[in-house]
């Protein structure tokens, strides 16, 4: 009980998401002690590169996707892969910035 009290308070600390990094410590105790942030990130990074392989697969590949992939490089601190990324952004045609 104790802990959904402080995933509450930590939720209400901030107008968006907590950061995973402070979510970690409470959940913590019950996962297994191979999962870090390092884990985590790499795991976001493997999820995020097959939902954007999918989506290039589907033709389905927009603004909305190209961001949120975008997010995912720069928050694992992969700077060189997010501006590359943003450097291609006009390789999928219809997709329009502004």
């Amino acid at each position: 009980k104790w802990r959904i009290k402080k995933i509450r308070h930590t939720f209400s600390g901030s107008l968006g998401y907590p950061s995973i990094l402070k979510l970690i410590p409470i959940l913590r105790e019950n996962m297994p002690d191979y999962i870090s942030p390092a884990w985590l990130k790499r795991k976001n990074l493997e999820n995020a590169h097959f939902v954007m392989a999918k989506a290039e697969a589907d033709g389905v590949v927009d603004t909305h996707v190209l961001n949120g992939m975008l997010k995912v490089e720069a928050s694992a601190g992969r700077l060189g892969k997010a501006l590359s990324l943003y450097d291609n952004f006009s390789n999928y045609g219809s997709v329009s910035f502004v």
